[in-house]
């Protein structure tokens, strides 16, 4: 069950912007795709939507099965891989990626392509240089200023006593960032519970939400 969702869009300015949330629209497989560039993810995942129809009959390999991501608890169910080739900048770069349901953006650049390519990010300025023999590409990375909203889940069922107030642990499928959280429709319908800050730092996937129990 869900229990509320996190914005990532709590701050736009370069002092406070997290180098985990960095977005480049690319062409990915002839389709142009927005990616997120994530440095808490291990591997490479994109979204069966965003996969053109063509790759989706002929070159997944289907598998079934889960990982789990850094907090322990969230997982995430693949469909299968699939080899994607990426235009970055005038450079095409190749990487295997986990095919996923569902994703926050089409796809995510984990370290396996970080670490592949030498990425260098530059906060700074904003920019992303890739590496591939003697060539080294910078590209301008997106200041994604959208609201993009990601589930977050109770990690273990709690009970709150009256009158008080507990610091409950909650699942997320971001690795780092500082958001704002805001309460399913249907755990303020069926609780009495007052939320106590709204902007949360997550950090390995897992952040804090203050309840109180009037």
């Amino acid at each position: 069950m869900v229990d509320g969702v996190v914005s990532s869009s709590l701050y736009d300015n370069r002092s406070t912007s997290n180098t985990s949330l960095l977005y480049l629209n690319v062409i990915v497989n002839n389709k142009l795709m927005t990616t997120m560039i994530d440095t808490g993810a291990n591997r490479t995942f994109i979204s069966i939507k965003a996969l053109h129809l063509s790759y989706k009959k002929q070159s997944i390999n289907k598998v079934s099965s889960r990982v789990i991501l850094a907090d322990g608890y969230t997982s995430l169910s693949i469909l299968g891989t699939v080899h994607l080739s990426i235009n970055m900048g005038d450079m095409l770069t190749t990487i295997k990626a986990f095919i996923v349901k569902e994703l926050c953006v089409d796809c995510i650049l984990g370290m396996d392509f970080i670490n592949k390519y030498k990425m260098i990010i530059n906060t700074e300025e904003r920019t992303v240089s890739i590496c591939d023999n003697h060539k080294r590409p910078t590209l301008q990375f997106d200041v994604n200023k959208h609201c993009i909203n990601y589930p977050a889940r109770l990690i273990k069922h709690i009970r709150i006593p009256p009158k008080r107030t507990v610091s409950v642990p909650v699942s997320v499928a971001r690795s780092s960032a500082q958001v704002l959280f805001r309460p399913s429709f249907k755990l303020q319908q069926r609780s009495p519970i007052l939320m106590l800050n709204s902007s949360l730092k997550i950090h390995r996937h897992t952040s804090f939400i203050s309840l109180h129990n009037p």
